[in-house]
C-alpha cells in the first residue's frame, strides 16, 4: 500500500513540479480512491454476469437430466 501512494505521489509530483506537498497527497488519495470505486463497481458486475452465467449453465445441466 505504501508503494503504491508513493508511487503516485511521484507520479503527480514529476507531472506538476510546483504544486505543494500537501495537494500532491490529497490527489493521490482522491485517485486511488477513484481507482478503488471503478474496480469495486467492475467487480460487482463481474460477480452479477458469473452468477447469471452460472445460473443459465445449471439450468442447462437441468435439461439434460
Amino acid at each position: 500500500m505504501v508503494a503504491l501512494v508513493n508511487d503516485r505521489i511521484g507520479q503527480i509530483g514529476i507531472r506538476s513540479p510546483k504544486m505543494p506537498a500537501l495537494h500532491i497527497a490529497i490527489l493521490a488519495a482522491l485517485n486511488i480512491a477513484d481507482e478503488y470505486v471503478k474496480l469495486e463497481e467492475s467487480s460487482k458486475d463481474f460477480s452479477i454476469s458469473l452468477k447469471e452465467r452460472s445460473e443459465k449453465l445449471i439450468s442447462l445441466i437441468d435439461e439434460v437430466d
